[in-house]
């Protein structure tokens, strides 16, 4: 039953376009011509198909490239592409050697381009890239994140993630990555449904909850809290603008950079840091950002009403939602929208603009992956809430340095260019 259900999945999976309709049947003449190789390509097909990565439609341009190569007298690159696909199966280097199978009876030589990539599989083992980079792959291709998950949290480290409820507004430092649907980028999105609206403080990558259970759990556990009065206070320094909501038992600053900033570090400072993601930019430094807070006077302070939540509809391009929320205190507008970060010719549609950090928009296929612009809001539904204030720790596991520490990015940096001279010579050599 279960072969018969595979088979099925391949038929649904198979490319609906005229295009790849029309790749696929380049596969008639190398039935007449080259029944090997064909059989050869049916038999990969077989043993490698899967839903997810090497679907029906990815595999039947395999075949329609693998019957251009043999039919072009290019046995040789034939037996790469296949090479490269079955390492996105499983990173193994003797599967990669592999993988051609029946195309080395006729063309024993073939053999000679798979090596490069045969080595570079087994460097990469060596090294402890491979695996993670095909699991980067696979999830980016294909949203299949249980390897990428299993790898992180098992080389992870235990952390402490901060929440503050101000009103509606949930302030947190968990980071809301790594991409589409893995680990944290859910997190936004599920806080929306549970009635909050989510806003990031500082932090980056090393705060990405561990796997997708680790997201559920941490929202699992309400965060209530007590009705406070509010205000709010306007500073400006060198290169910021602060929006500093007030409270009795503390405040959190909103550290707006005109000229672009991402990512804010966690530093040493008298209220919690947020990050509005509203102005694309590199990273600031923490000492250049001290020297930055240290700058910062006073412009204007006002009392917050009961604020008023208004579900809205988002104009604008590269936002992974148009839905947003605009949090209407009476004499301030803060609005936030599903996007990550911000270009500056934005439109100032309310007093102040944050985007959540929005990950689920990154991924193979998708287009909204860019800084997000804000052209206007169409108010769509409205509701009072009260103005809770509140905090709570929780422990998770999360990603750590995994991808940030100087000795991965290095091992990292050399399996690159060491699959990118793979590959590159293996073409070389089955072209020749």
């Amino acid at each position: 039953m279960d072969a018969v259900l595979k088979y099925y999945k391949l038929l649904f999976t198979l490319p609906r376009g005229k295009k790849a309709y029309l790749a696929a049947l380049l596969s008639i003449p190398l039935i007449v011509k080259d029944p090997i190789s064909f059989l050869a390509v049916f038999l990969f097909i077989v043993l490698f198909y899967e839903e997810r990565v090497l679907n029906g439609r990815r595999l039947s341009f395999l075949l329609a490239t693998v019957s251009g190569a043999v039919l072009i007298n290019k046995p040789s690159l034939a037996a790469v592409f296949m090479a490269v696909a079955s390492t996105l199966f499983k990173p193994s280097p003797l599967l990669a050697l592999l993988a051609p199978n029946l195309l080395y009876l006729k063309y024993p030589h073939a053999m000679l381009a798979v090596i490069p990539i045969s080595l570079v599989v087994f460097y990469g083992k060596r090294k402890g890239t491979v695996d993670f980079g095909i699991a980067w792959v696979r999830a980016w291709m294909g949203d299949d994140y249980y390897l990428l998950e299993r790898i992180i949290y098992e080389q992870g480290v235990d952390r402490t993630a901060r929440f503050v409820r101000v009103g509606p507004l949930l302030f947190t430092d968990v980071h809301f990555g790594l991409m589409r649907y893995a680990m944290g980028s859910l997190f936004p999105h599920l806080a929306a449904l549970k009635g909050l609206v989510p806003h990031r403080l500082c932090g980056s990558h090393e705060n990405n909850p561990a796997s997708r259970w680790e997201t559920y759990s941490l929202l699992s556990v309400p965060l209530e809290g007590a009705t406070k009065e509010l205000s709010l206070a306007i500073l400006k320094g060198e290169n910021i603008n602060i929006y500093e909501y007030q409270f009795r038992e503390g405040c959190i600053d909103i550290v707006e950079h005109p000229k672009g900033a991402d990512d804010l570090p966690c530093i040493d400072w008298r209220c919690h840091i947020a990050d509005p993601h509203n102005s694309e930019g590199p990273r600031p430094d923490p000492g250049v950002l001290e020297k930055e807070l240290a700058t910062a006077r006073l412009i204007s302070s006002k009392k917050l009403g009961k604020p008023k939540v208004v579900e809205v509809k988002v104009l604008g391009e590269w936002l992974c939602e148009e839905r947003g929320f605009l949090i209407d205190w009476g004499n301030f507008k803060h609005l936030v929208v599903f996007g990550n970060n911000m270009k500056r010719e934005s439109q100032k549609v309310a007093d102040l603009v944050s985007t959540v950090d929005d990950h689920s928009c990154a991924g193979f296929g998708r287009r909204t992956y860019e800084p997000s612009v804000v052209k206007g809001i169409i108010p769509i539904t409205d509701k009072h809430v009260p103005s809770l204030v509140g905090e709570r720790v929780a422990s998770y596991r999360a990603m750590g340095g995994l991808l940030f520490s100087p000795e991965s990015q290095r091992d990292i940096v050399k399996s690159i260019k060491a699959g990118v001279l793979a590959v590159a010579t293996a073409l070389l050599i089955s072209l020749i």
